[in-house]
């Protein structure tokens, strides 16, 4: 793999670290915004985190976005780049600290983003992007055909004639973020992608108390752009709840776990199914098309389970197993 630090910074075991990286991640099941991690450290006492993506124009965007913005992102710099496989300098969240102080410099660091990043792509990207979603949501079976069609027309209807795009950090909440020796860091890069202008500001805006809320809409500034966000903030969550949705789906599909075992999952399918004005009778409908089709769903991942656990387990060992010399 390829160093992309300063000279002075390279670690004298790179190549140690990243062959063994490169063996962790080889038996990791990956998919689309679920790249497999790994953290290794080097001699050095330096952290690295490995990421591999499922296919390598993901990750050459990934490296496109941190090339162009590598000035103004928090910390967290892309150290390394090669096919599938990216490196960024690791800290854990242990080692930072993030209090209410720092809502203003998280939405001025938004709003940074959003400018530098204004018309990144196409508005049929996004457009494309959110048909994909619902398209995997319907295959998966986590709505009915006739859901999908509310959903459809609904994004139709909420959809502004003009769409604004950027890139966008898709969970913008304390948890992803830290703060040390006055800099803010940046835990988690994965939510970094483009998007609708302002779709990042969503779950803030949701699960954030009011007032964290206003300081982050305080330093994001740019009125020219925030006049957008806030004209359209029923598209951009219906936006996002969408997206969510088929987050977490795919997230229940690379670890293998169950409905059952994702209450939030729940919740916003159902938040999501209120938003499109089902009649009563047409939620007890798809409650029942989702109670038919959920256990086949909890089945699917339960084979799944056993398949990862033979393939990390029987089929890494017997490849590490070493053959026998030859007589030679």
């Amino acid at each position: 793999m390829k160093w992309l630090g300063t000279v002075d910074a390279l670690p004298e075991d790179w190549e140690q670290i990243t062959s063994s990286a490169v063996e962790e991640l080889s038996v990791q099941s990956v998919a689309e915004l679920y790249p497999a991690m790994t953290v290794q450290r080097s001699v050095s006492g330096c952290k690295y985190k490995f990421r591999r993506y499922a296919a390598e124009d993901e990750a050459a965007e990934k490296s496109r976005i941190y090339t162009a913005l590598s000035d103004s992102l928090p910390r967290t710099p892309l150290c390394g780049a090669e096919g599938c496989l990216l490196c960024f300098e690791y800290i854990e969240a242990a080692e930072t600290g993030f209090a209410s102080v720092h809502f203003q410099s998280l939405g001025a660091w938004l709003g940074n983003l959003a400018v530098e990043t204004l018309d990144w792509e196409s508005p049929g990207s996004c457009d494309a992007a959110y048909q994909f979603w619902l398209n995997d949501l319907e295959m998966g079976h986590f709505f009915s055909p006739a859901i999908i069609r509310l959903a459809k027309a609904r994004y139709l209807k909420l959809r502004p004639a003009r769409l604004l795009t950027s890139v966008n950090y898709w969970d913008a909440m304390p948890l992803n973020f830290g703060w040390k020796d006055g800099t803010l860091w940046l835990l988690d890069e994965k939510h970094l992608r483009p998007g609708i202008l302002g779709v990042g500001l969503v779950k803030p805006r949701l699960f954030l108390p009011s007032q964290a809320y206003d300081l982050v809409v305080q330093g994001f500034g740019q009125p020219h752009l925030m006049s957008f966000i806030q004209e359209y903030e029923d598209f951009l969550e219906y936006y996002y709840r969408t997206y969510a949705l088929w987050f977490y789906l795919r997230g229940m599909r690379i670890k293998a776990t169950s409905f059952d075992k994702n209450p939030r999952l729940r919740r916003f399918r159902t938040a999501f199914i209120a938003a499109l004005d089902v009649s009563e009778d047409g939620k007890r409908r798809e409650q029942r098309y989702f109670t038919l089709h959920y256990p086949i769903q909890n089945a699917r991942y339960f084979w799944m389970r056993i398949r990862r656990w033979w393939r990390r387990t029987v089929r890494a060992g017997t490849s590490k197993m070493v053959s026998p010399k030859s007589d030679d």
